[in-house]
């Protein structure tokens, strides 16, 4: 593997920054997926892959330890975008950057690669559909293959992965991170 190869491809779908860490370092916090429910996002289960039907923290510390290191990615983003029902389209960028890496890992040979991604599918992707097809069992996934699991709803502490990458160094105060990983391997 090349792992700056993974980099350029990253920057070169939009991405701020991104560089390799290895999954031991990513903090699982069992609070996180609590913060979905309260004080709530609007996501929260009404999706398959927020909570409650996601692994939760304590499977994936369990999964993620199969791999050895993970693809880290950020976008910078205005406040006022991410405060604002502008975010939906940021974020909808964000999952289909991690699912395009994930599927360049898959065909470099990783097989069992996965993407995860800030942010709830249902209000990304479906917000004007009344139900999420798979979790009330009509039909396939609407936007499958672009479409990733919550990092925050399986307890991956993103803050403390943008923090460990200096990735907030230098930002003004105008401006956030959003996040996404790609499991390799």
């Amino acid at each position: 593997m090349e792992k700056r190869e993974y980099i350029e491809k990253a920057l070169s779908l939009g991405a701020s920054d991104a560089a390799w860490i290895l999954t031991q370092d990513i903090r699982i916090d069992d609070r996180f997926p609590g913060y979905c429910r309260e004080p709530g996002c609007s996501g929260f289960g009404r999706s398959m892959s927020c909570p409650p039907h996601v692994m939760g923290p304590q499977r994936f510390r369990e999964y993620i330890a199969r791999f050895e290191n993970a693809l880290a990615f950020k976008f910078d983003i205005p406040w006022e975008i991410l405060v604002s029902d502008d975010r939906y389209p940021v974020f909808r960028v964000l999952h289909e950057t991690a699912t395009s890496l994930e599927t360049y890992a898959v065909h470099d040979g990783y097989v069992l690669s996965k993407a995860y991604a800030g942010g709830s599918c249902k209000n990304i992707f479906c917000s004007e559909h009344k139900d999420c097809n798979v979790l009330f069992g009509t039909g396939e996934c609407r936007h499958q293959g672009v479409s990733t699991q919550s990092m925050s709803g399986n307890g991956v502490d993103f803050q403390q992965i943008v923090k460990s990458l200096h990735w907030n160094d230098g930002l003004d105060k105008s401006t956030g991170v959003i996040a996404g990983i790609v499991l390799v391997g």
